[in-house]
């Protein structure tokens, strides 16, 4: 009977246009003080990693992941010796494709939304002894007002391509 190792792939969902694509960023085995090992760019696409993704857990996460573009997905896959030769050499060092796969920093926080990511850009912002007013103010390229030539212009445009 052979043994099989728990192992946890990071998943991520992005793409342009229609098109949604999945890829396997990390990889580690589960173990709370393990740390996550970083796939290449070139090698994170799903074609380099059929044999895995013919899981059942990996093919939920991938069909869930193609709905939701933009987000992320933890998998945890229970792996048989013959797969787990894809991801550690005998040694137990990570490799895939006989690369050596690097350490990389991730902590466990989840995907981070649109909203935390503008909040900590403010706060950001707010360390430079600035207001929030200001930065809009600092921000902002032109002020409309009803006798502006350009808002006039810009609303018959919109009108014009909404109509």
């Amino acid at each position: 009977m052979s043994s099989k190792k728990a192992f946890q792939f990071f998943l991520h969902s992005g793409g342009t246009g229609k098109t949604t694509t999945v890829a396997i960023q990390r990889i580690r085995v589960k173990k709370d003080d393990e740390p996550w090992f970083s796939i290449p760019k070139e090698l994170q696409d799903l074609q380099h990693h059929q044999e895995v993704c013919k899981l059942r857990p990996m093919e939920t996460a991938i069909s869930t992941l193609k709905v939701n573009r933009g987000k992320v997905r933890t998998v945890n896959v229970s792996l048989e010796e013959e797969l787990e030769e894809l991801y550690l050499d005998e040694d137990e060092n990570y490799v895939f494709r006989g690369i050596a796969l690097g350490e990389c920093e991730y902590e466990d926080e989840g995907p981070s939304t649109d909203v935390s990511i503008l909040a900590d850009s403010i706060r950001h912002l707010q360390q430079r002894d600035e207001t929030v007013s200001d930065i809009i103010k600092r921000l902002l390229i032109e002020k409309f007002s009803t006798k502006s030539k350009k808002c006039r212009l810009v609303v018959s445009l919109f009108r014009g391509r909404v109509s």
